[in-house]
């Protein structure tokens, strides 16, 4: 320890002012001040969630008086969080526990317990105290009435800071982590040392690293034997799908809705993939779709990208435009017209009967079908067969492409990898070796579908963290 810098104690360090971080600081003022309680009773927190918690506040004491200290390595808060949901924050969407627990791949049951503690009903009220209000729009997905993240992590910033025992420390780059004799954390920074009893560690994993969440620190914990952390190395989670001469770079910009993306891997998958990625030889996924400059991105895209390797490899991507319904009506369409003799040529036809945009079905026909079906694109109806029409609607709706990788981690809006969920407790997010060392967010092997599940998985790893911290066993 370099005993010429200035040393800063504290009984708790929260390091890492992102979304993990931002919301265990948050909870713990509102446990300080009695509005946790008051958004524990709201009437749409589920009955089981109180009953949940009330057991616990009926056990335990708070432990009010804590000194707490904020980290946070670049010049201010929550830069990651303020791109979220396309700068809207989805922060959550409401689903049933089943349903919910199947966003999270091979970390369901690690999450379990977190995710008893914080459902979204119990965020949403959480987050009203804290001044922020929110909504759900049609596919249930949770945002702030004034769709700006900025104003998520503005307001969790200053509830956090309205706890007049917390102080906050920006542009301190935590260099190492150590603890001494007495198992007290050592955290040097970048201006300060920092000593704390101790800390809930909230640094990030490696996607966007501009933001401060570059993976560093990951590094440093698993290099020090005394917490017995080790890590799988973090690779892309949520990240567009790439292709090396992307054939429809002029589309960027076209959204799609219903799109079905199926990826198939010639490469042999080792056991720790299927395990850990649940990675299949061929996965399918449904969901809307945007097409940019080097391939996809959008829901559908992203959430397929954790099963691939980061790497090129030997693979095809089909994509099905349409859902199976809406090919299924254009054929019946196409089969009605040609009993009709209808004299429109099959290009006008498809413009006028199938729910594409009029750019992509142009782009398709010039550039992903061969000589004989684009000629077909120029012939009237009635000279189609019935067969023909069959055959040439498959080819239009499903384009079959080889060669796809996923977006480097710059560029990804998750990652998959971390400390590895069997050195922590799941019950309080503790380090197995390390009691007093709380692992949260991202920093963790978790990742999860788009959705808000990401934002969900870093708010209740805290929540467990900061309740196991706060309530302590009742004298």
């Amino acid at each position: 320890m370099d005993l010429n810098r200035k040393q800063i104690t504290s009984d708790l360090a929260i390091v890492g002012m992102g979304a993990g971080g931002l919301f265990a600081a948050a909870l713990i003022t509102l446990l300080r001040n009695g509005k946790f309680l008051e958004a524990l009773n709201r009437p749409y927190v589920e009955t089981e969630v109180k009953d949940l918690w009330q057991a616990d506040l009926t056990k335990f004491t708070l432990a009010a008086n804590l000194k707490i200290t904020l980290i946070e390595g670049q010049e201010q808060a929550g830069k990651k969080l303020n791109l979220t949901g396309g700068q809207r924050a989805n922060l959550a969407t409401n689903l049933t526990e089943e349903l919910l627990a199947a966003k999270y791949f091979a970390a369901k049951d690690f999450l379990r317990k977190a995710r008893q503690y914080l459902t979204p009903a119990l965020l949403r009220s959480l987050l009203y105290s804290m001044d922020i209000a929110t909504y759900y729009d049609e596919q249930g997905r949770l945002y702030p009435k004034s769709n700006q993240a900025k104003e998520v992590t503005s307001k969790l910033l200053h509830t956090a800071l309205a706890n007049p025992l917390s102080t906050i420390y920006y542009a301190e780059k935590i260099t190492d982590i150590s603890m001494d004799g007495q198992q007290q954390i050592i955290l040097p920074g970048s201006k300060h040392t920092f000593i704390t009893k101790a800390a809930i560690l909230a640094t990030g994993g490696a996607s966007y690293p501009k933001t401060g969440s570059d993976g560093a620190f990951l590094e440093r914990l698993t290099a020090n034997k005394q917490f017995n952390c080790s890590a799988y190395p973090a690779k892309p989670a949520l990240a567009a799908l790439q292709q090396n001469d992307f054939p429809l770079a002029d589309l960027q910009g076209i959204s799609l809705t219903d799109v079905t993306l199926t990826w198939e891997t010639l490469s042999r998958l080792s056991k720790e993939e299927e395990r850990r990625y649940q990675r299949l030889k061929r996965q399918s996924l449904q969901g809307d779709l945007l097409i940019n400059k080097k391939g996809f991105s959008g829901p559908c895209a992203m959430n397929l990208a954790r099963f691939l390797r980061e790497k090129a490899e030997d693979n095809s991507l089909t994509v099905t435009w349409l859902p199976a319904e809406a090919i299924k009506e254009a054929s019946e369409k196409l089969k009605q017209a040609i009993h009709e003799r209808d004299k429109r040529p099959l290009g006008l036809w498809l413009k006028q009967n199938l729910p594409l945009p009029e750019r992509l079905q142009n782009s398709i026909r010039e550039k992903l079908l061969t000589q004989k079906y684009r000629h077909q694109t120029t012939m009237p109806v009635k000279y189609l067969t019935t067969a023909e029409a069959a055959d040439f609607l498959e080819v239009f709706c499903h384009w079959h492409s080889v060669d796809w990788h996923v977006a480097d981690l710059l560029h990804a809006q998750v990652t998959s990898g971390g400390i590895k969920r069997t050195c922590i407790d799941p019950n309080t997010m503790a380090c197995k070796a390390a009691a007093n060392v709380h692992i949260v967010g991202e920093l963790l092997d978790i990742d999860a579908a788009c959705g808000g599940f990401n934002l969900l998985a870093a708010f209740a790893t805290s929540t467990l963290a900061v309740k196991s911290l706060l309530l302590l066993p009742a004298q």
